[in-house]
């Protein structure tokens, strides 16, 4: 029961943790600040993928494809894109 309970707690803290990073990524990309942009919504995407949060992770992947795109760099933007419509799509 307790290790459960922890795991819980240690879940919800990852996802506190995860929404803040993307808060900021999102913020930043709105006010054309790509590159710190780029930063949060890697961290953000990395920790997603750690607890395997799929919602989270599919906002990871819209967000940086928007950065990527903003950057120029569509090819990155393009892959990104894909990786959210393959969650979405399943």
């Amino acid at each position: 029961m307790k290790r459960e309970s922890d795991r819980r707690a240690g879940e919800e803290k990852a996802a506190e943790q995860l929404s803040s990073a993307d808060g900021i990524g999102k913020a930043y990309d709105e006010t054309k600040r790509y590159e710190a942009a780029l930063k949060y919504a890697v961290e953000g995407l990395k920790n997603a993928q750690e607890i395997n949060r799929r919602p989270i992770m599919m906002e990871g992947y819209q967000l940086l494809s928007s950065v990527y795109h903003h950057l120029g760099k569509n090819d990155s933007a393009y892959e990104y894109i894909l990786k959210y419509n393959r969650i979405l799509l399943n």
